[in-house]
């Protein structure tokens, strides 16, 4: 169960997430069968990953209100194998869902309980989540000061940890709220490491985040005049 859970985390490509969704099914059937919550619990905030690439939105909305629901109080920090508690993964996913459904006073809410619930933890990659969520919601509003700040803190703590997989699409959203700010210096300079981040990730083969980091670094060359 436990294996099948995992197995759809970081598609390597768009065409494997239909074999994700089923492998998530199973391990949920799984955990139904065993009546194991731990494990229904992992089966389901991997589950939430691959509807959100495949642009499910509100089917992520829907598993991870029902997941958060599910979590016992006192397991709030388990990550049960993850790489983040769910309490905050969970959180994420729905955060990064709501903005497509432009649902922005739902997804502040729980974007500022994310951080709250991550900061306690001085884990990078829960953290960094956090951060990297609330700061796409500040895009998307088009706060760019503060979409700049979060996107930044959540590059540096994914950098420290050596968090490569979540680098690329921190660094572009900092580039994109640079170039909004007219800061074209720093911008140019985000917007650069950021093309040389991409791809050296991209050697990997996942492609996760990959298209919307590439939009981002798009739109700031764009306000900044670089058409090229």
């Amino acid at each position: 169960g436990r294996a099948r859970a995992r197995l759809p985390s970081s598609p390597p490509s768009p065409g494997e997430l239909a074999a994700g969704l089923a492998s998530g099914a199973r391990a949920l059937e799984i955990a139904g069968t065993l009546g194991d919550l731990r494990l229904r619990i992992l089966s389901t905030t991997y589950l939430e990953q691959v509807h959100y690439f495949r642009g499910d939105y509100q089917r992520v909305v829907e598993l991870a209100k029902d997941n958060l629901a599910a979590l016992p109080a006192e397991w709030l920090y388990e990550s049960f194998g993850a790489s983040a508690p769910p309490a905050v993964r969970d959180r994420c996913w729905l955060v990064l869902s709501l903005i497509q459904l432009a649902r922005f006073a739902e997804a502040t809410e729980h974007a500022a309980e994310a951080i709250r619930l991550a900061e306690p933890t001085q884990h990078a990659t829960t953290v960094g989540l956090a951060h990297r969520a609330s700061g796409m919601l500040h895009l998307a509003r088009g706060e760019w000061a503060t979409a700049r700040k979060l996107s930044e803190h959540g590059f540096t703590v994914f950098k420290s940890g050596n968090v490569a997989i979540q680098l690329p699409s921190a660094l572009a959203a900092s580039a994109w709220a640079s170039a909004q700010l007219g800061e074209a210096t720093e911008a140019v300079n985000q917007i650069q490491l950021g093309e040389q981040v991409i791809e050296q990730f991209a050697t990997t083969g996942i492609v996760a985040h990959l298209a919307w980091s590439y939009q981002a670094l798009g739109r700031a060359s764009l306000r900044l005049g670089r058409v090229d």
